[in-house]
């Protein structure tokens, strides 16, 4: 069925806007909110792509702030007084035996660089994080598991549906 011209803009406007107030959908999600095939959805995805608003992944799309959104390695290097002192707060929480989740900005970055120096034995850190599961991977008594997922280079990070799947399986303390 032919959908007029104005409908499909409207709603890959209303998609786009929306992948930018969640950062990540899945197809699933986007076919039950529009109420629209996969195969539209995908079609939707494959034009948001092609104008850079959106990232497309296995299993859905996430905003494109991978393009806009500064890289780990620029932000990493910014206001880092203030990510050190909030890992060593963060440090102090931390208990042996813990399973923790490590998200995927620079702020938790500075908190495996604390564990580093300072570990809390045993624990356990699940993250998407690609340097701090790097990072952690070296310290004894800290087990390090990554979720899996669609790494995004520039932002270090492992993301989509299969990370959240990934995720769904752990127990967090912190």
């Amino acid at each position: 069925m032919k959908v007029a011209k104005h409908l499909v803009e409207a709603r890959r406007r209303r998609l786009a806007e929306m992948l930018q107030r969640h950062r990540y959908l899945g197809i699933a999600d986007l076919c039950k909110e529009f109420g629209i095939s996969e195969a539209t959805v995908r079609r939707d995805l494959v034009f948001l792509e092609k104008s850079n608003l959106i990232t497309r992944t296995y299993g859905g799309a996430l905003a494109d702030y991978n393009l806009r959104f500064p890289s780990f390695r620029s932000r990493r290097g910014s206001g880092t007084g203030g990510k050190q002192a909030i890992a060593q707060m963060a440090l102090e929480l931390l208990r042996p035996e813990s399973v923790v989740y490590l998200d995927a900005g620079t702020t938790l970055f500075a908190l495996a660089e604390a564990i580093r120096v300072a570990p809390v034995r045993p624990l356990t850190c699940v993250t998407s994080n690609l340097p701090a599961a790097d990072l952690l991977a070296e310290v004894e008594g800290v087990d390090v598991h990554l979720l899996g997922g669609q790494v995004l280079l520039r932002q270090s990070v492992l993301l989509g549906d299969d990370a959240i799947r990934s995720a769904s399986f752990w127990k967090f303390d912190l």
